[in-house]
């Protein structure tokens, strides 16, 4: 395993992981879509989307990640990412209107 020689490595890395962690928590409410859908009272399509929304996200960034790391640096886009989504994590918790 490779040691980090400096705090800026670790934190790249601790960020890395921490983009990780959470885009792939986003299949975690697979398991309750029927019951958010009976209480926000949604369609089928609506309540779906939660899901494939972030995963179609996902693929294109990933597709173009290595571009974006090379224009503008690593420890940038990482800390861009680790941004967007905790501003789009934020969201739902300040809005109570989902569509």
């Amino acid at each position: 395993m490779k040691k980090f020689s400096n705090s800026k490595n670790s934190l790249t890395a601790i960020g890395i992981l921490s983009i990780s962690l959470i885009t792939t928590s986003t299949y975690a409410i697979n398991g309750t879509l029927p019951m958010i859908r009976s209480e926000l009272n949604l369609t089928q399509a609506q309540v779906e989307t939660l899901v494939t929304v972030p995963s179609f996200a996902l693929a294109l960034l990933v597709l173009f990640s290595s571009l974006i790391s090379t224009k503008i640096g690593e420890r940038l886009t990482v800390n861009i990412g680790v941004g967007i989504i905790g501003l789009t994590g934020i969201i739902p918790f300040l809005t109570e209107n989902y569509p």
